[in-house]
């Protein structure tokens, strides 16, 4: 067992790392976007379902494996049994991953970046760049502070379009769960 934990150490180790060190922009460490398809579907089943499924990232991966490896190895030099070691490196790797996880989420829901809450966006334009239509959620993009940030979005039910494709301008009217509702540029005039 001590090779399993080994194994996990490093490899996590050397991915938290490359993460850590590339930061944002390196993208190893951060989740993958869904499927706007799939999400819609996710939703369909509940909130907690889609919770659920963004709970199993990359990143959360990465934390689970790398103090799943650390706790196991350094119990297992302690002689303790491997049934304690195993049940303690388990909880530890599932701790890391649900405290990342948990923190993520209310950076994702606080925070566009640099200080900008998600409710300062209202009223901004910003511009698609995965196609939006009533019935799928889509994904866009607006500019602030120098820096570039993409949002899911969805189509507000005060558009008079239903859909919007890629390279469209649009408003946002509100946010909500983390979503931006849009509608096209003219709501505003």
């Amino acid at each position: 067992m001590l090779t399993l934990y080994l194994s996990c150490l490093i490899f996590g180790g050397i991915l938290l790392a490359v993460s850590l060190f590339m930061g944002g922009d390196g993208d190893l460490g951060s989740d993958m976007e869904l499927d706007s398809d799939l999400e819609s579907d996710i939703e369909t089943g509940g909130e907690g379902l889609l919770n659920a499924f963004r709970f199993f990232s990359f990143r959360n991966a990465i934390y689970f494996i790398t103090f799943f490896g650390l706790t196991g190895s350094t119990i297992s030099r302690l002689a303790f049994p491997q049934f304690v070691t195993l049940l303690a490196a388990l909880f530890m790797g599932l701790f890391a991953a649900s405290l990342g996880h948990i923190v993520m989420e209310y950076l994702k829901k606080s925070q566009v970046g640099q200080g900008e809450s998600m409710e300062s966006l209202e009223g901004r334009t910003a511009t698609v760049v995965l196609q939006i239509s009533r019935n799928n959620a889509g994904k866009i993009s607006l500019r602030m502070n120098d820096t570039t940030h993409q949002m899911l979005a969805h189509v507000s039910d005060v558009a008079s379009l239903e859909e919007f494709n890629h390279g469209d301008n649009v408003i946002i009217t509100h946010i909500e769960n983390g979503y931006a509702y849009v509608a096209e540029e003219s709501f505003i005039e």
